[in-house]
């Protein structure tokens, strides 16, 4: 892959960066990937509300993907809550038009949500409560141009 293939820019998001997550989420058009090991409950109907205002009317067909953990350790400590990952297997009928997706990864550590394959978001946070949430370090939000999706992300040094 070239430079002129794809054009990328990184930006650092300072804290609290959940607005930049909302407002992310409210203009997906067709596909949403959150990868993060543990998932609260509080969080995923933030984000859930988040993708109902931004249809506001319009029926999108809204392909979702979640990749978490599920050690029953951490539904026993409450880093995760198993309710929320009930929410969001039921995204495919509260979201209209959307279809969910989940794999589990045993020892999963990243944080990133990418929305239509061209913006990632980039944190240390995981998605577990809003107050957590809103009170991160930093962030990263790349963009991407539709040249290249961030699935053919590559890494130079």
């Amino acid at each position: 892959m070239t430079n002129d293939e794809y054009h990328s820019s990184v930006v650092p998001v300072p804290s609290p960066w959940l607005d930049t997550l909302l407002d992310a989420l409210r203009r997906i058009q067709h596909t949403l990937l959150i990868v993060s090991p543990y998932i609260k409950q509080d969080a995923v109907t933030v984000m859930q509300q988040a993708l109902l205002a931004g249809m506001s009317g319009r029926n999108r067909n809204i392909e979702i993907r979640v990749i978490t953990r599920v050690n029953p350790e951490d539904f026993l400590s409450g880093a995760s809550d198993i309710s929320a990952l009930q929410q969001l297997l039921n995204w495919s009928t509260t979201i209209p038009g959307s279809t969910i997706e989940m794999r589990a990864i045993p020892n999963l550590h990243a944080k990133v949500w990418i929305c239509d394959r061209q913006r990632a978001i980039i944190g240390s946070g995981n998605v577990p409560t809003l107050i957590i949430l809103t009170t991160l370090a930093d962030a990263f939000v790349s963009i991407f141009a539709r040249r290249r999706s961030v699935s053919s992300w590559c890494f130079i040094e």
